[in-house]
């Protein structure tokens, strides 16, 4: 495998004795907090309103803070667990677009111990057999 690194950086690989491979940088993170869900949690209750992430949509700019993503994100995740039973270690594969949308569900996972998947975005479910699609996978609806 290359190692496709910053300049200075180092990729360290850690064998597990249940023969898992955890991989992380060299270089340590500049603070104590662990985790991107610890991280967001902390910016939303120092800067709740700051936008987290803009994108274009109709002609103007839809935008998310860190304290409503955060919020959307533990909702999604109680949606998850109580309406469609996922648990820690489900996985759950996306076909969605880049955006408020897919971050909201990717920290929705993160914060359920769910494995996210987002699958290309070449891949559509159009271009799948009903019969394929419906063996593998469930279209959630409203409500």
């Amino acid at each position: 495998m290359g190692q496709h690194v910053a300049p200075g950086q180092k990729l360290v690989e850690q064998q597990l004795s249940d023969g898992r491979r955890v991989y992380s940088s060299s270089i340590p993170l500049p603070d104590e907090l662990p985790d991107i869900l610890v991280r967001l949690a902390r910016w939303a209750k120092e800067q709740p309103d700051k936008v987290l992430l803009s994108e274009p949509r109709e002609g103007a700019r839809r935008s998310i803070s860190y304290g409503e993503a955060l919020a959307r994100a533990r909702a999604l995740r109680q949606v998850l667990t109580g309406r469609y039973g996922l648990r820690k270690g489900d996985c759950v594969a996306t076909l969605a677009p880049a955006g408020i949308d897919a971050l909201v569900l990717k920290l929705a996972c993160l914060s359920g111990g769910f494995v996210h998947a987002a699958l290309p975005p070449f891949l559509s479910a159009m271009a799948l057999k009903p019969k394929r699609q419906a063996r593998f996978s469930k279209t959630p609806g409203p409500g």
